[in-house]
């Protein structure tokens, strides 16, 4: 289980505003998660089970990070980095951190459906089954949702140009 979900699981972690330095732990707190409640976890909604979990993990290491008022993008800008273009690799940073806090700023009902739909490409059907309301609702949330990015990313866009 762990072999086939764990690159999912730090996708879904990062994607909800986890630190690459909490990351490794974060994973290992959802797997402990996992395997104490495995028992009644009913078979072939392994990944799902997994999903939520990893999700209220994220929220519960973002709210110790916050409270602690350590925010590293160490490890981001370090796997970012391009000793051959030092400009490229602060630019791809930036990307992903302003990507990283519109993402973070969405609504809570609306990140699970973009994150899953957009960023791990899987089906609105796959998304209801996991988040456990009906199809309908993931198509009215993933638009949305794409309305509501579409809007942050603008709004970013413009703060940029009134900066430069």
């Amino acid at each position: 289980m762990v072999d086939c979900h764990i690159h999912f699981v730090g996708r879904i972690l990062r994607s909800f505003g986890v630190s690459e330095a909490d990351v490794d732990d974060a994973v290992q707190q959802v797997y402990l998660v996992f395997a104490k409640k495995i028992a009644s976890v009913r078979e072939g909604s392994e990944r799902a089970y997994l999903f939520r979990t990893a999700q209220r993990v994220a929220y519960r290491t973002r709210r110790g990070r916050s409270a602690r008022s350590e925010v590293s993008l160490d490890g981001e800008l370090q796997e970012l980095r391009d000793p051959a273009c030092p400009e490229r690799s602060l630019e791809s940073a930036r990307g992903f951190d302003t990507l990283s806090r519109i993402i973070g700023e969405m609504h809570e009902t609306l990140r699970p459906v973009f994150v899953l739909y957009e960023i791990e490409q899987i089906s609105m059907v796959q998304i209801a089954e996991m988040l456990e309301i009906p199809p309908g609702t993931v198509a009215s949330r993933l638009r949305r949702a794409r309305k509501e990015f579409q809007q942050r990313v603008s709004s970013c866009q413009e703060d940029e140009r009134g900066v430069a």
